[in-house]
């Protein structure tokens, strides 16, 4: 239980500089403070866990395991890290997307670290 904190935490900080940064690499990105970037970081990561389990239910029957880990379930994350970056923007100030593609591709970046990070500190550690 402590472990699955630890690492919710540490997914959670990651993911709010991930978003303080983007604006910097990206301009279609826009936050306004700290405070902002931890709110929309605590959204993804919620709707991430409570969308992937939903995901891999039902991927699993129509395909096999490698395309469903390998190219079904990260696609639909990203694409739906691009809907909740707009959904969140439309009711939070503080935080602006404009243009789908860039915002698709804040999605893939935010995705990628958000995954690879949090994975390769917790190595390290052990």
């Amino acid at each position: 239980m402590i472990q699955e904190i630890k690492r919710f935490l540490l997914v959670w900080l990651i993911g709010t500089i991930v978003l303080m940064l983007l604006p910097y690499f990206l301009p279609s990105f826009s936050v306004s403070s700290f405070v902002v970037a931890l709110i929309v970081a605590l959204i993804l990561g919620v709707a991430d866990v409570l969308v992937r389990p939903l995901l891999m239910r039902l991927a699993h029957p129509p395909l096999s395991v490698f395309l469903t880990e390998m190219l079904f379930i990260p696609f639909c994350i990203i694409k739906l890290n691009t809907l909740l970056f707009w959904a969140i923007a439309l009711f939070l100030s503080g935080f602006q997307v404009s243009g789908f593609w860039l915002t698709y591709l804040g999605a893939v970046v935010y995705c990628l670290v958000s995954w690879v990070l949090p994975s390769w500190i917790l190595k390290k550690r052990k």
